[in-house]
């Protein structure tokens, strides 16, 4: 799980590069700031889920679409944290929108992680739910 795990931190690190510099780009370029936000960060998980796929998991058992089903699941928890989080940070704190942005990141990394090891690229939500069903029927 520690190779996984760094493994899933270099995808991680250069998804966040590529993440905050199209922010900078779009904000440079006077875009509203939730639709920059948005934008940068649909684009990174993108590249993030290929690479993902690919290297950080390896994980083929599951087709690309069902797992990018869960994929997006997961993203859509850390796009919201990222919104809600930049918003404050601006909004309330008074924060540059990268500054506000860096913040998000620590939750989102823990989500990401076990969302994505455990249901993407693992036997998927499907099986999760039905696993906690049973734990909790049993009780």
């Amino acid at each position: 799980m520690i190779a996984q795990f760094a493994r899933f931190a270099v995808v991680g690190v250069l998804g966040t590069a590529l993440d905050f510099a199209l922010l900078w780009l779009l904000v440079r370029w006077r875009v509203w700031l939730p639709l920059a936000v948005s934008g940068a960060y649909v684009t990174a998980t993108v590249a993030q889920f290929v690479a993902n796929r690919h290297w950080a998991f390896r994980s083929f058992e599951r087709s690309a679409i069902a797992q990018g089903r869960t994929y997006a699941v997961v993203s859509a928890v850390n796009w919201g944290v990222a919104v809600a989080v930049v918003q404050i940070g601006v909004l309330v704190w008074g924060l540059p929108p990268l500054a506000a942005k860096a913040l998000s990141i620590p939750p989102s990394v823990a989500v990401s992680f076990f969302g994505n090891r455990y249901l993407t690229f693992g036997r998927g939500i499907r099986v999760a739910l039905d696993r906690l069903r049973t734990l909790t029927k049993s009780s």
